[in-house]
Formats: structure tokens, C-alpha cells, sequence
């Protein structure tokens, strides 16, 4: 658990953060429909295993019957994913909405220490916070009106986060 907060640590998150905001900035379409694609391979990969093991079962002279409506279940997810990925999409700014509130909150004890301690750089930790509470709470409270534009404003959060959580590094060493 300390690698995570060990200033190589950080400067490595950092840079991933800072790459995929610029990669969904830049391509927020594509990177949507890449989006869907991926759970779809993944719900594939599931509704796959879950076959084998029925067939495993059969085998063996048992049903799986749990095993089947699963397997089931996530194929058509997969389906879904596959050939109507605006539907998933359209899901997306509440997900990322509470996922940018749960990054932004899980920053916050952080940045009441820096400023606690009077830190000369706790702006770069306190931008870090806010900036994600900020399209977090943004993406909830309008989620259908910024469809188009979530990806972007993810990566865009993404790469501030990760800029300012780079400066807060880089500067502590």
C-alpha cells in the first residue's frame, strides 16, 4: 500500500492519467465506442467461461443452471456493447460523474494536510480535488445534456488531475 503514495508511484499515475485525458480528449468518439467495445469483449469473455463450465457440468452429469442465465445474461450485454454502444454511452456521464466525486473526495484528506501544514504547494493538491469534484458534480446534475461531450470533459479532468498531481511530486522531492 505505500508504493501508492511514494512520489515514483505518483509520477507514474500521474503520467497514465495525463495520457488517457490527452487520448480522450483528442478522440472522444472513438475512445466511446472503443469504450463499449472493451465490455463487450469482456462480457464475451465472461458469457464464454460461464459456457465452458456448463459444459464442464454437463460432463459430469450436473446442471449449472445459474451458470447459464449468467452466461446468458452477458452475452446479450455483450451484444449490446458490441452493436449499440450509444446506449451504454448514453449511461456514461453518471458513471464517470461518480467516479470523478469518489477521485476528487478520496484527495480531500490530502489536500486538508497540505493545507494544514501551511505547504507552499498545496494549490497543485487542492486543484487536483476540486477540479474533479467539479465536472463530477457537473456530469451528475446534467448528464443526458453533456453526452457528447463527456468523454472529453473525463479526459480533460483526467489530465489536469494528473498534471497537478505530477507538480505536487515533482515539487515535494
Amino acid at each position: 500500500m505505500n508504493f501508492f503514495w511514494s512520489r515514483k508511484a505518483t509520477l507514474q499515475m500521474a503520467a497514465v492519467y495525463m495520457l488517457l485525458g490527452a487520448l480522450l480528449m483528442l478522440f472522444p468518439g472513438w475512445s466511446g465506442t472503443l469504450f463499449c467495445w472493451c465490455l463487450a469483449i469482456g462480457a464475451f469473455g465472461y458469457a464464454a467461461v460461464q459456457g465452458w463450465y456448463v459444459l464442464k457440468m454437463r460432463k459430469q452429469g450436473y446442471t449449472a443452471p445459474l451458470s447459464i442465465i449468467s452466461g446468458g445474461f452477458f452475452a446479450v450485454i455483450g451484444c449490446i456493447c458490441l452493436f449499440r454502444p450509444q446506449w451504454v454511452l448514453s449511461f456514461l456521464p453518471i458513471i464517470l460523474g461518480l467516479v470523478l466525486l469518489a477521485d476528487g473526495f478520496g484527495k480531500m484528506p490530502l489536500m486538508i494536510e497540505e493545507m494544514r501544514i501551511q505547504s507552499p504547494f498545496h494549490w497543485t493538491v487542492a486543484v487536483s480535488c476540486i477540479a474533479p469534484l467539479a465536472v463530477g458534480i457537473f456530469l451528475l446534475f446534467q448528464p443526458f445534456a453533456v453526452a457528447k461531450s463527456v468523454i472529453f470533459l473525463f479526459g480533460l479532468g483526467l489530465f489536469v488531475d494528473g498534471l497537478f498531481d505530477a507538480i505536487f511530486a515533482w515539487k515535494q522531492r
